[in-house]
């Protein structure tokens, strides 16, 4: 069976839009290029953030001692379900069935929890068009998903990091969101079908041994 992530699905959204190639579409699709340098600090952040406790030798040598502790103080330490994945059947417009699948990076009672770090100016819109947080709504069935946003600073020659603003909003479903999300869905069925790409075994589950 074919299998859909959160993340490829929000990659082909933004090729539609032509924020992305076919080509950049079809790295992340088969995960060509591995993580680059400020995605694998960026995952060194989250798990600062979801860690039981941390130290001053734990941030170093890339991050702040002091700005790990403060951004932790917006996380909600009462519930430690984190990196939580979730894979729901779902089937497309025209009848196919896909399995789709998601990774929260925090569950709460009634919301996902969302950590983002990003290296430019903070903008709203780039979180509120993503399709990330419409498939977690339908695929965790919660009503809305809040941002945690930090914008990092890096040093070009030591890579060292510091927290320059943070961003905390939420965004809710809303009429026709799960239609809309589907279609999507079925648009990028149709793609991959169209360039061969819907039987890579990337791509593919057994959902009997899964």
């Amino acid at each position: 069976m074919l299998k859909i992530s959160a993340t490829q699905l929000e990659a082909f959204r933004r090729y539609q839009s032509g924020k992305i190639s076919w080509t950049m579409l079809e790295d992340t699709i088969l995960k060509k290029s591995p993580p680059s340098p400020l995605m694998s600090l960026g995952t060194q952040f989250h798990e600062l953030l979801q860690a039981d406790t941390v130290t001053p030798d734990d941030c170093a040598p890339y991050f702040d001692y002091e700005d790990i502790t403060e951004a932790r103080k917006k996380v909600n330490y009462s519930c430690k379900a984190f990196e939580f994945k979730l894979r729901a059947v779902v089937q497309t417009h025209y009848g196919m069935e896909v399995a789709i699948t998601g990774v929260a990076d925090q569950i709460l009672p009634g919301q996902v929890i969302e950590f983002k770090t990003r290296y430019s100016p903070f903008q709203y819109e780039s979180y509120a068009d993503s399709m990330q947080w419409r498939l977690y709504c339908m695929l965790f069935d919660v009503p809305c998903v809040n941002y945690k946003v930090w914008e990092l600073k890096r040093d070009d020659d030591t890579n060292a990091c510091k927290v320059k603003s943070y961003n905390d909003f939420v965004l809710y479903t809303y009429a026709n969101m799960e239609r809309e999300l589907m279609q999507s869905v079925t648009e990028f069925t149709q793609l991959l079908e169209r360039y061969g790409l819907s039987s890579h075994p990337l791509l593919q589950i057994d959902m009997q041994t899964t």
